[in-house]
């Protein structure tokens, strides 16, 4: 069992992108691969606008919501709550994950179809602050869930100097990668098979 997040960046690398002020819900849908338990969640503040707690919340794709926590901090970084009771994932799901803010910046970026092994965003969407955002946008907020979950996996990955795997997402986003000794050597070009674990995963 490991803990994994979707969003891999540093602080320095995230909340470069940010609109505002503004008042409402922001969110993305996170499409689910492993079953698992979110226990956590976090958002990224762009540090400007007010120091009022932020709420983040799920919901499901029927409209019910799953859960909700309220996220203290000031200063622009990644902060996070621990859920009162944690909710429970029966992979393959699709959540929508929002933030309400006031009068406040929003941390985004242009959809970039960000995945990993065990998740990945589908669509974005904003709305009216304590409620399911769901008129599209066009952006791509800075909001994450902690899934505890068995995140061990193995996936093709091809080494060609570009630094992505082979469906395409950064290396740099997973903390260690094996190969297996019946293949390739890391050095070769040619497409071989790993145990990946994505990052947050010790």
């Amino acid at each position: 069992m490991g803990t994994v997040q979707l969003w891999a960046y540093p602080d320095s690398a995230v909340g470069s992108g940010t609109a505002g002020p503004v008042t409402g819900s922001y969110g993305n849908d996170i499409a689910l691969y492993t079953t698992g338990t979110i226990t956590k969640m976090r958002y990224y503040r762009a540090g400007s606008g007010s120091d009022s707690p932020r709420t983040l919340r799920i919901w499901d794709s029927d409209g019910t919501q799953l859960a909700s926590v309220s996220v203290a901090g000031t200063g622009a970084g990644w902060k996070e709550a621990v859920l009162g009771t944690p909710v429970v994932i029966a992979a393959p799901k699709t959540i929508r994950v929002s933030l309400d803010i006031s009068a406040s910046y929003v941390a985004r970026t242009p959809p970039m179809g960000y995945a990993n092994p065990a998740m990945k965003i589908a669509d974005s969407y904003q709305g009216t602050v304590g409620q399911r955002p769901a008129s599209f946008s066009s952006y791509d907020y800075y909001i994450d869930v902690f899934l505890d979950a068995n995140v061990n996996f193995f996936v093709p990955v091809t080494i060609d100097g570009t630094g992505t795997d082979a469906v395409g997402m950064p290396l740099q986003q997973y903390t260690r990668v094996f190969w297996l000794a019946s293949e390739q050597s890391p050095a070769s070009s040619g497409p071989m098979v790993g145990q990946i674990w994505p990052r947050g995963n010790p």
